[in-house]
């Protein structure tokens, strides 16, 4: 503390002086034309005094005088008349008989000029201006010696600047370094303002980091718990999945032992049971197919592609949905290519089209039409699907986008999860496919863009 106390007062005693030594600086320079007429005032009264001087001790001998004069002359820069009666006693000047000899020279060459009467003399002298490089030396030395105590002076603060400032910014520079680290157990408060601030600063960036790593932790855990439970439930439903097969491989090995047992069965039963059994086949490849989606590490990677046409496959899962066609009484239009190839996982689009299929045919009001269209547009396939519904419908539908929605049932999709068009979404994203979703009035319009190639790039 009395360090830093003593520093305070040199500092202000060397700015004091700083400050007296410009002032200094300051009155020199312009007191400077007064230097030069005090100067001239002085040079004019000590040449008078001399030849005033010389004239009183030799006015008796006219030689001794005139030699006097001709010193004065010689030395100094003056031009001298002096008369006596008719007689030039001595004379600088060729112009010594004119009686009055004031302004015959140029004033600008001269300083001083008197002529009068003087004891018995008829006296005239002109002065010219003196030598004035006495007076700048002494005002440039002046100068020169307040610049260099000035410099001096700026020297010293320089330095006790330099010394107040290095521990500051020392501080400051491990300050700014514990903060990039987080450390902030090693910042002081410190003495000056700037690291009183940086401190209180890094005291709340920690104390908002804790509460944001606490808070962090809790989701963490949350998420952990979470991923958890999404796992459990994933593997839940693969053995729901996996249990389903169960009942449909009794019902294909029922049937088989019924048909055995007919000694002779009519060709209506025949046609029934096979009939049973070929959809049981069916639902039972179905069954593996979801199953082997299930068992992809993670969405992810991509799932297993292949090269396939899309028509004959749309027209296999159309031919599932004739009894709900029949049933509401919809007629069906779409417009699709002969053939359509594309690489995608083969599986996975089947579960989309039978999402998207069966969303419209279930929300479909009875009676009306339902239009499909799949075309191919530059490197991309398109399905596009339209239909009729009612307003209810319409909210029930929008709802399903939700995982966790509670759309109600309606009459068409009683059998509904409620989350149909989150499971289209969800399928879109394993499939690298855009949805988007219109409805005017009653009309609902679902546009799938999905990439030939399996992916689109992605910039």
């Amino acid at each position: 503390m009395k360090k830093t106390s003593y520093s305070k007062i040199t500092v202000t005693f060397l700015l004091i002086l700083y400050l007296l030594l410009i002032l200094a600086f300051t009155i020199n320079a312009i007191t400077l034309s007064n230097q030069h007429e005090r100067n001239e005032q002085e040079y004019i009264t000590s040449l008078e005094l001399e030849i005033k001087d010389t004239i009183d001790k030799n006015k008796h001998n006219t030689a001794m005088l005139r030699e006097k004069l001709n010193a004065i002359t010689e030395t100094q820069s003056l031009e001298i008349s002096l008369n006596s009666s008719e007689e030039v006693i001595y004379a600088t000047v060729p112009f010594s008989d004119v009686y009055i000899k004031t302004g015959i020279l140029n004033r600008n060459a001269i300083i001083y000029e008197a002529q009068g009467e003087y004891d018995t003399f008829d006296l005239w002298y002109a002065i010219y201006k003196p030598d004035t490089s006495s007076v700048t030396s002494t005002y440039l030395l002046r100068q020169t010696i307040f610049v260099g105590f000035g410099s001096l002076i700026t020297l010293m603060l320089l330095y006790l600047l330099r010394n107040r400032l290095r521990a500051p910014l020392n501080q400051l520079k491990t300050a700014i370094s514990a903060i990039r680290n987080y450390e902030f157990d090693r910042i002081d408060a410190g003495s000056d303002v700037i690291n009183e601030e940086l401190f209180e600063f890094s005291q709340e960036l920690e104390h908002n980091i804790s509460q944001v790593s606490q808070k962090y932790s809790q989701l963490e855990i949350s998420l952990e718990r979470k991923r958890e439970r999404l796992a459990n439930t994933i593997t839940v439903s693969k053995s729901f999945i996996h249990d389903l097969k169960s009942p449909i491989y009794q019902l294909m090995l029922e049937n088989e032992l019924y048909l055995s047992r007919l000694k002779h069965p009519s060709q209506e039963t025949t046609d029934i049971v096979n009939l049973n059994l070929s959809q049981n086949v069916r639902l039972m490849n179905r069954i593996n197919e979801v199953l082997g989606i299930l068992k992809e590490s993670s969405f992810d990677n991509a799932l297993t592609q292949e090269h396939f046409d899309v028509i004959p496959v749309f027209f296999e899962i159309i031919k599932g949905f004739k009894p709900i066609i029949m049933t509401k009484d919809v007629t069906l239009d779409y417009i699709t290519h002969d053939t359509l190839f594309l690489t995608t996982n083969k599986a996975a689009l089947q579960l989309l089209m039978h999402n998207l299929i069966s969303n419209a045919l279930n929300y479909a009001t009875d009676h009306s039409e339902v239009s499909i269209t799949i075309t191919e547009e530059d490197h991309e396939v398109i399905f596009k699907f339209k239909n009729q519904s009612s307003p209810n419908n319409i909210k029930n539908m929008r709802l399903s986008e939700n995982l966790f929605s509670k759309s109600q049932a309606t009459l068409g999709n009683k059998y509904s999860s409620g989350n149909g068009l989150f499971l289209i979404k969800d399928l879109c994203m394993i499939l690298n496919a855009q949805y988007n979703l219109n409805t005017d009035n009653d009309e609902i319009c679902i546009l799938i863009r999905l990439p030939k190639d399996g992916a689109y790039e992605i910039l």
